[in-house]
């Protein structure tokens, strides 16, 4: 019974042709199964003024993410840091058609200073994200 004869225990042996088109289908769906975005979560890929950039005067501020946002759950806070005191700066939020990137449109075009930004959202993926940084303007 033990003698490596699978038909001793009452299994037909497969034969090679058959052994070929399982592994043929299982290498199939696995090479057309996308890659797991859910394991990642929403980044920030690009910002103008980019972080720790000098700028020229801007009114505007550009946001790219990784993936779509949520615009109802999305905030971007930027303040003009004069010292170790922060003048938030308002501002109206516009999203792209895709969600995946954003501005933020201010009344003026910013003065000389050093800015922060940061930024809350939650992906569509339903994943929280945020982060800050920092650029100037000459």
């Amino acid at each position: 019974m033990f003698s490596g004869d699978s038909t001793a225990i009452g299994m037909k042996p497969m034969t090679a042709s058959l052994f070929r088109r399982h592994a043929v289908t299982v290498g199939l769906v696995l090479a057309l199964v996308p890659a797991l975005p859910a394991l990642a979560h929403p980044k920030l890929v690009s910002a103008t003024p980019a972080a720790d950039a000098t700028a020229t005067p801007t009114a505007k501020l550009d946001l790219s993410f990784s993936e779509a946002m949520v615009p109802a759950m999305t905030s971007v806070t930027l303040a003009h840091m004069m010292g170790k005191m922060a003048h938030p700066i308002a501002g109206t939020l516009r999203f792209a058609p895709d969600n995946r990137s954003l501005a933020l449109m201010l009344a003026r075009p910013l003065p000389a200073g050093t800015y922060s930004v940061e930024w809350k959202s939650v992906g569509a993926d339903t994943h929280k994200v945020s982060g800050k940084y920092q650029f100037s303007i000459r």
